[in-house]
């Protein structure tokens, strides 16, 4: 897929992004080198000639992986008056996947189906749900349809491919994250950094 998610401006779009980010990270914009050079490089894989459609973010607790796909979101949605927010239309956490009340009503085909999902914190669920005595396993089909569907995904994550493998006890579902195009985010927590 080379179409470009975002129909905005390059330059100004990373300005919003960077100016998101650092205001939900509690630092000035234009201060913090890191906080810069994360928001050119995902706006460089939303921009740029990807290998696919859809992105893992890797990298350790509190290294702001939850706050760039936050800030992604509010820029996008800030965007959204200016008709350029094309794919990403949707955001869950997780763990949301393990309620069964709304897995029940639906939530697997709506986040499998959804044009764009940002998926937040893959690990911090259960990988396997009952309901009604059935066993399911919410994360894997969801990465999996979305994956056979080619719909445009990103993916954050404490975990390396290995452990998600042995956390959801699938090499399926290793396989198709591993064939996302992968950023991964480095450096100090940002919540010890008081």
């Amino acid at each position: 897929m080379t179409e470009s998610y975002i129909r905005y401006d390059k330059d100004k779009f990373i300005a919003l992004l960077h100016e998101h980010y650092c205001t939900r990270v509690g630092i000035i914009p234009g201060t913090s080198k890191s906080a810069q050079d994360l928001c050119t490089r995902l706006a460089d894989w939303l921009y740029g000639r990807r290998r696919r459609n859809s992105l893992l973010i890797k990298g350790g607790v509190g290294t702001g992986k939850t706050t760039l796909m936050e800030a992604l979101y509010d820029t996008l949605r800030t965007l959204t008056d200016h008709d350029v927010w094309t794919a990403i239309k949707m955001r869950v956490k997780a763990y949301q996947l393990n309620d069964e009340d709304r897995l029940q009503d639906g939530l697997l085909d709506l986040l499998s189906e959804t044009k764009g999902l940002i998926i937040d914190d893959l690990g911090s669920e259960s990988p396997m749900v009952k309901i009604y005595g059935s066993e399911i396993h919410p994360m894997e089909q969801v990465v999996k349809r979305r994956s056979d569907a080619q719909l445009p995904t990103i993916v954050t994550t404490n975990l390396s491919l290995e452990s998600i493998e042995s956390q959801y006890n699938s090499h399926r579902m290793a396989d198709v994250l591993a064939e996302y195009d992968q950023m991964i985010v480095t450096g100090n927590s940002f919540r010890r950094r008081i």
